[in-house]
């Protein structure tokens, strides 16, 4: 249901036309967008336009929260919804603190895994103080099997988590057997897409989980302090969320105390006044982002990945996850005895990248091309 309020390019930008959009990836390899995207020439113009705004203006409320709707219609237009089903919410832990609390547990089972990002998975296992149990699956290799979840459902699951990409790794779990086995079963849905929006396709219509979180730091060109709740339908949730705020209300700017009402769509899920600077910042990203033609994105990213992982594998270096490309997502994480010295090491031959315990994860975008593969693999060399 594409958003009429949003314009797509005619022409869509090449890998390489991405890149020039990304001036010091001249100078360096950028393969830690799994915690951090490259810097734009887009949001180094739009933080401009932000002290713009301040320095004319001093508080310019009309125009900051114009963007904030800006971005609602992107984000809701990128995932194949509308603006009423997204929320702005500071974190995707945020997010999922929201959902977890919209529902009275009463001994009903929260199903998650060893794949889930910590944040979210801590939020999840608090409700066990609010009557929730937890099913939790410790082995990373059968989660991102569908019959592993599956098989684990019962008459009181109540709520399933499965990432959209495993932060760990990259692991891609089989997401609409899951999610369509859930539905029959009356089971809520939530996905976590952080790890992955942005690089792998992601269309709400055709994943049909009831919530979706993720946020704009990473693959979608971003900064931290935005991140995006879309909500299905706000009737499937138990009770309204406990965290509110003004921006929870049908009119935040009618600035009344006493007014208890939510809003009738998913912005009930919001609470504060949203980070303006990464407003500015995640909506220049977002509309770089989607000046690419997704699904070159996707191809492009796949590419770059299998090229960089048969090179690091060709070194004699073991590399974590799943082998089939299908079920990888836009990194390549190293089995290493060292990742963080490596990782500094790496930085000294201009190779970025992103470890975390005993792996370091290499990530790919559309700005990633042969030459940073050369240069990586190259300075792995010297290194083993």
């Amino acid at each position: 249901m594409p958003n009429s309020s949003v314009s797509l390019p005619d022409e869509y930008l090449s890998s390489a036309e991405f890149r020039t959009h990304f001036p010091h990836l001249a100078e360096l390899s950028h393969f830690d967008s799994c915690s951090q995207g490259a810097l734009s020439l887009e949001m180094s113009y739009a933080l401009d336009d932000l002290k713009r705004s301040i320095h004319l203006h001093a508080a310019p409320w009309g125009e900051w929260m114009a963007k904030v709707e800006e971005l609602r219609a992107e984000f809701a237009d990128f995932i194949n919804t509308t603006p009423d089903h997204i929320a702005i919410v500071p974190s995707a832990s945020a997010g999922a603190y929201q959902v977890a609390s919209a529902f009275r547990w009463d001994g009903g089972q929260i199903m998650t895994s060893d794949l889930e990002f910590p944040s979210v998975a801590n939020v999840l296992h608090a409700q066990q103080r609010n009557g929730a149990e937890i099913d939790f699956i410790d082995d990373r290799d059968s989660a991102v099997h569908a019959e592993t979840w599956i098989s684990r459902m019962t008459g009181k699951t109540k709520l399933v988590s499965v990432p959209l990409v495993s932060y760990h790794d990259g692991a891609r779990p089989e997401l609409e057997p899951i999610i369509g086995h859930a539905r029959e079963k009356g089971v809520v849905t939530f996905v976590d897409a952080y790890q992955g929006a942005g690089t792998v396709p992601l269309d709400v219509q055709q994943l049909q989980c009831d919530y979706l979180t993720t946020g704009s730091l990473k693959y979608l060109l971003g900064l931290g302090g935005v991140a995006f709740l879309y909500v299905r339908d706000i009737a499937v949730a138990d009770k309204l969320p406990e965290f509110t705020g003004w921006f929870g209300r049908p009119d935040p700017f009618a600035f009344d105390p006493r007014d208890t009402a939510y809003a009738p769509n998913a912005r009930r899920f919001e609470s504060g006044t949203p980070a303006v600077p990464a407003v500015y910042a995640s909506l220049a990203g977002l509309r770089l982002l989607r000046r690419a033609r997704q699904s070159d994105v996707v191809e492009h990213v796949a590419s770059m990945r299998e090229e960089l992982s048969t090179g690091v594998r060709e070194l004699g270096i073991e590399v974590s996850g799943p082998t089939s490309p299908e079920r990888r997502g836009p990194q390549v994480a190293l089995k290493l005895h060292d990742p963080d010295g490596t990782a500094a090491r790496l930085a000294e031959e201009g190779v970025y990248a992103a470890p975390r315990n005993d792996l370091l994860r290499m990530s790919l975008h559309y700005y990633t091309n042969g030459a940073d593969i050369e240069r990586a693999l190259a300075a792995l060399k010297k290194l083993v």
